[in-house]
């Protein structure tokens, strides 16, 4: 089956707005939750190899896996940006075959920016979510203590 559908072009607003999906996840979800998820799907990548390439395919991977989650948990919001992705609408997107979600999270995976993409929006929720086990010096912020 061929796709009839085309992700655009990956741009910074697409890591402002996966940023805040992230962001959006911490509340709904929950700041250790979420960094379960992140471990979870970090350990499943599975490379064994340290090194620049290997860690943004790493950062691809996470990436996907936290999207498929957000899929779930904040429906709209990724409706929307894959709506946008795909220059559409969301009423267009909704109206679309059950698969076409599955087409973009691939397309996603496999465009030629994922990487820097993903490791971009790596650094994004890195600066969103600092570690709460103090393991980083972090932004030296003074409500490390808000939940």
């Amino acid at each position: 089956m061929e796709s009839t559908i085309k992700i655009r072009t990956l741009k910074h607003k697409d890591v402002v707005t996966l940023s805040k999906i992230i962001s959006k996840m911490v509340v709904k979800l929950g700041d250790d939750s979420l960094t379960d998820l992140i471990k979870a799907a970090d350990a499943d990548a599975g490379d064994k190899k340290p090194g620049r390439a290997t860690d943004a395919a790493r950062f691809t991977r996470v990436g996907i896996r936290v999207i498929g989650s957000a899929l779930d948990v904040l429906a709209d919001d990724v409706s929307d940006w894959f709506a946008d992705l795909i220059s559409s609408t969301r009423e267009k997107l909704d109206d679309m075959p059950v698969g076409t979600c599955l087409e973009i999270i691939n397309q996603l995976k496999d465009c030629p920016e994922a990487n820097d993409f993903f490791s971009i929006a790596s650094l994004a929720f890195n600066e969103i979510d600092a570690p709460s086990d103090g393991s980083q010096s972090g932004s030296g912020g003074s409500d490390s203590e808000t939940d």
